[in-house]
């Protein structure tokens, strides 16, 4: 398990089911998938924590919840 992060959902496009979380007080933004968000519909400029998981295909962000 990852320890959990706070963040600032950057844009999410519904349609596609995509978007990207900017991770609060570090230089990374993450990638969200729509089956990340538990119960969720994320919206640009929403505070959400969510487990970061960092490889080498990029970072990813995974059980996204509403802060």
């Amino acid at each position: 398990m990852h320890s959990r992060q706070e963040g600032t959902v950057k844009w999410f496009d519904e349609k596609q089911g995509i978007g990207v979380i900017s991770a609060e007080g570090r230089r990374r933004d993450y990638l969200v998938l729509r089956c990340a968000a538990v119960n969720v519909v994320l919206s640009k400029g929403e505070r959400v924590l969510f487990e970061p998981v960092s490889e080498a295909l990029g970072c990813w962000a995974f059980n996204v919840v509403k802060r």
